[in-house]
């Protein structure tokens, strides 16, 4: 499955960042499977930083590989399971 990260530059590995303010979820590397969505949110980066171009980065996640090694929340659709989820986090 193909992954998108909207930035002002690009994106090689991935890296957490600690600094919370005006993420959504808390610290992280934010991605998603829609390419347009990464594609806009890499404007809203640019617009707040001021600087950069419109850059999305790709990457290729294996789910095999990944269910070996994470403890993964699968969350098909938001519903009340992944509302509780992504509230948890933000606290």
């Amino acid at each position: 499955m193909l992954l998108y990260h909207g930035s002002s530059i690009a994106v090689v590995k991935p890296r957490l960042i600690s600094q919370t303010w005006g993420l959504d979820f808390g610290a992280g590397f934010y991605l998603t499977s829609r390419a347009e969505q990464a594609q806009r949110f890499s404007e809203t980066v640019i617009r707040r930083r001021s600087s950069g171009s419109q850059t999305v980065s790709v990457f290729e996640y294996d789910e095999v590989s990944a269910k070996k090694t994470l403890d993964i929340a699968v969350f098909p659709e938001p519903n009340a399971d992944w509302l509780e989820f992504v509230t948890q986090l933000s606290h």
